[in-house]
């Protein structure tokens, strides 16, 4: 009985660590329109998002792929990072490096089409971690470890 308590407990906190992890994706939305520039609603997309370095048309700094489906407003909803990777890995993105730029295209069935490419800006949060606010006190000293073991004693040869 005390094992399965115990083997309950373990996974219990297990899934509470996992569901409160930060997510290192970020979330997108766009409507999605016909090359006529007509809603599609309720339509089944594949996207490809591209971030590029530097300026609109730089580097290809991280690509992924994602299949979704538009509501019946047009409207996809998608979180970057969580696609299947085609160029880089999301985790390796240098976001300090110079700005990014991310490229929307979409596959109406034959190929992808670029959609627009838009700059990515700052969410309040991340503006806030630039500047937290002064630091708080310095706490306590701790006490002292305990002193270690004598280490062996080295040649006593000089060099000349």
């Amino acid at each position: 009985m005390n094992k399965k308590l115990l083997i309950l407990l373990i996974s219990v906190f297990a899934l509470c660590g996992t569901a409160m992890a930060q997510s290192t994706a970020f979330k997108y939305q766009a409507i999605a329109r016909s090359v006529n520039g007509g809603l599609l609603t309720n339509t089944p997309l594949n996207i490809r998002l591209s971030i590029r370095t530097g300026t609109p048309g730089g580097t290809v700094e991280y690509q992924e792929t994602q299949s979704t489906t538009t509501d019946q407003f047009g409207l996809f909803s998608i979180e970057v990072g969580s696609g299947t990777p085609t160029v880089g890995t999301f985790a390796n993105v240098n976001w300090t490096s110079a700005q990014k730029y991310i490229q929307t295209e979409v596959d109406l069935g034959s190929g992808y089409v670029v959609m627009g490419v838009s700059k990515l800006l700052s969410v309040p949060y991340a503006i806030f971690s630039f500047n937290p606010g002064n630091p708080g006190k310095t706490g306590a000293t701790g006490a002292n470890g305990a002193t270690g073991a004598t280490g062996a004693t080295g040649n006593n040869a000089r060099m000349v």
